[in-house]
């Protein structure tokens, strides 16, 4: 059984430059919550494959501590969502709508 969700197979990302006119240097940012579906976690430790035109990330050290920390939440959510559902539609409270100034 997989601990996480499987996170869309392809995304686009575009290669950004980093520094001045003469020293720039190319730089790829990844960031999101799709990481921590795909089984990235805070403080892992990635070995990175390089061949030309191609780039592959792989955990070499997992952070134990990071995954617990997110299936806790993961789990948390999973309980406000269900506990959201228990509740009749007639017992929650409307949420005003914020009026215009």
């Amino acid at each position: 059984m997989k601990w996480y969700r499987t996170a869309q197979e392809t995304r686009t990302v575009t290669v950004q430059n980093m520094g001045e006119y003469l020293e720039t240097v190319p730089i790829i940012t990844l960031r999101g919550k799709w990481l921590l579906r795909s089984g990235f976690f805070p403080k892992d430790q990635l070995d990175i494959s390089v061949s030309p035109g191609s780039i592959t990330l792989s955990v070499s050290q997992r952070s134990e501590d990071s995954r617990k920390q997110f299936e806790e939440q993961e789990e948390a959510k999973r309980k406000r969502i269900e506990l959201r559902r228990q509740v009749p539609t007639e017992n929650k409270i409307p949420i005003p709508l914020r009026q215009k100034v």
